[in-house]
């Protein structure tokens, strides 16, 4: 679990990074909704693994902050999950894998710690 964590975390950052570099292309060609809600999911993916950066490194948890960070990567688990009923893309999967990951391995952290 020590190496797992930290890995999906660089996974989900090169996800939302993907994303919001996608959206500058996008941008190019035209600027409308649909480019500033790609930009918006790839920030909240970004939000999503950055909260991941700072809680692997924090030398102690209490428990609100255990569940602002299990609550985080449980909610895009979900927007990921409501993403694949529109979107059936690989991207799709592997950010729903890495976010639902990321989120069992908190859970399992917080149960060894109990």
């Amino acid at each position: 679990m020590r190496y797992l964590l930290p890995i999906l975390t660089g996974l989900a950052m090169t996800l939302g990074l993907v994303h919001l570099g996608l959206s500058a292309l996008m941008s190019v060609r035209a600027w409308g909704l649909d480019t500033l809600w790609f930009a918006g999911s790839g920030l909240a993916i970004l939000v999503a693994a950055l909260i991941n950066v700072v809680m692997i490194r924090a030398r102690q948890i209490d428990r609100v902050q255990n569940a602002v960070w299990l609550v985080a990567n449980l909610v895009l688990t979900g927007f990921f999950g409501l993403a694949w009923l529109l979107l059936k893309e690989p991207q799709v999967i592997v950010g729903g894998l890495v976010f639902a990951l990321l989120s069992a391995g908190i859970a399992g952290r917080v149960i060894v710690r109990a």
